[in-house]
């Protein structure tokens, strides 16, 4: 995907992480309840997090999108 963006799109990007399928989603869509709050310690969860701490630069590589 980074040599499609870059090659494409002029784009450079770093992988920032990834999300898995929990079914976590399926039970905070049903109650109509935001996933963060009715499941904080779901794997899902956490990798968001993971993923926003890198695009703030919090992480352990910092994002980068050059246009």
């Amino acid at each position: 995907i980074k040599t499609v963006c870059q090659k494409y799109f002029g784009i450079q990007m770093e992988y920032i992480g990834y999300l898995e399928y929990d079914h976590s989603v399926w039970q905070a869509v049903r109650r109509k309840k935001v996933l963060s709050m009715e499941s904080p310690n779901s794997t899902l969860v956490g990798h968001f997090q993971n993923m926003i701490k890198r695009l703030q630069g919090n992480g352990k590589r910092d994002f980068e999108m050059r246009l």
